[in-house]
């Protein structure tokens, strides 16, 4: 923050020696520094000038699409991401950035189709690998609310001493208390196989696959489930997750504990804090108990019911997701992985009836 403020400052007193020489430079780089200042309005203003010099200019049109989405102006975010988009087709950045924009109205479907694209175009782009699969994992939390939504005048309170456990060993998916997305259609199967939840991925390249609760969890909880790695060759670009789909991100990613194959193969607990809560564990686990327990305002990530992360987290109910996914346009095929014994330890279940 003092790094970006000092910037501005620079750039005032330039401005005040010579204000006219170099005009488009200055803006461009004060717009900048206000909008990693956090400063959007004052970003948008230099950006407006910016563009009244050099109205083609599609990656600062991009920029304001930008600050106008960190605004939450979201429908003039996707104007200016649309008109920089016929300006500059092939970059991948725009197509990432009016994904985020998609995502924040929640119109999922074109967020991924955003996503898809700034991937296509640029492998490397990790970042909308990683948005792809939180807008996958959005969209399916999303149709389990509006099922439970529909269900609600039927809904029933469970006792907090009661288990609603999910064990997987009976070879049929009870559809009632989960709802299975699977993006792009064909990518691989979920199946219950030998008395647990079986996921493969059977194409290569970026792929979702994942179950949301329709029930949710108030108050203090305690929810784990068990994961194995049935075919998980080295860097394979995979992810294992339990999320809590109603809290929260800080733009990391869903509040949750993931199991991650990339150039190292390591935990992580993410949540609402973003990069300034972000824990990592190296690991060569192939098999683990990982869960999440919230105790008042505080959500903990464990493995194996070891705390590995704590941060701050409101009290609001909240379902839970567990899937599977891949982040890479590179990613191997036929890796599979396996679920078992979902557990509510701990937590006031409400479930549609």
């Amino acid at each position: 923050m003092g790094h970006c403020q000092e910037a501005i400052n620079d750039i005032n007193h330039a401005l005040s020696l010579k204000p006219t020489e170099f005009r488009d430079a200055y803006y461009q780089v004060r717009g900048l520094a206000y909008f990693n200042c956090g400063q959007y309005s004052s970003a948008i203003e230099d950006f407006n000038e910016r563009l009244r010099i050099k109205p083609n200019d599609a990656a600062f049109m991009g920029n304001r699409g930008a600050a106008y989405g960190r605004s939450g102006e979201n429908e003039r975010a996707l104007e200016d991401y649309d008109q920089a988009l016929k300006l500059d087709p092939t970059n991948a950045l725009l197509y990432l950035g009016r994904g985020v924009t998609y995502e924040h109205l929640s119109q999922y479907e074109q967020a991924i189709r955003d996503f898809d694209e700034a991937i296509r175009l640029n492998p490397n782009l990790t970042e909308a690998s990683t948005d792809r699969q939180d807008a996958q994992a959005r969209m399916s939390a999303t149709t389990a609310n509006e099922n439970a939504a529909l269900a609600k005048s039927d809904s029933v309170v469970s006792n907090p001493d009661v288990n609603p456990t999910s064990i997987f060993n009976n070879n049929f998916l009870n559809t009632g208390l989960w709802s299975v997305t699977v993006v792009p259609a064909g990518v691989g199967t979920i199946s219950e196989n030998n008395q647990q939840l079986e996921m493969t991925k059977t194409e290569s390249g970026n792929g979702y696959m994942g179950l949301a609760s329709k029930c949710k969890v108030e108050g203090d909880f305690d929810v784990q489930v068990d994961y194995k790695l049935l075919n998980w060759p080295a860097q394979n670009f995979h992810t294992v997750r339990l999320m809590a789909s109603d809290l929260p991100d800080g733009g990391t990613g869903f509040p949750g504990v993931y199991r991650n194959s990339n150039a190292d193969e390591d935990y992580q607990f993410r949540n609402q804090l973003g990069s300034a809560g972000f824990f990592s564990v190296p690991t060569a686990d192939m098999a683990a108990t990982i869960g999440l327990k919230r105790i008042g305002q505080t959500l903990f990530g464990y493995i194996s019911h070891v705390t590995i992360g704590s941060a701050p987290a409101p009290i609001s109910p909240t379902g839970f997701t567990i899937d599977f996914a891949a982040s890479s346009a590179t990613a191997p095929p036929n890796v599979a992985i396996a679920f078992d014994n979902f557990k509510v330890n701990a937590g006031t279940v409400v479930c549609p009836q």
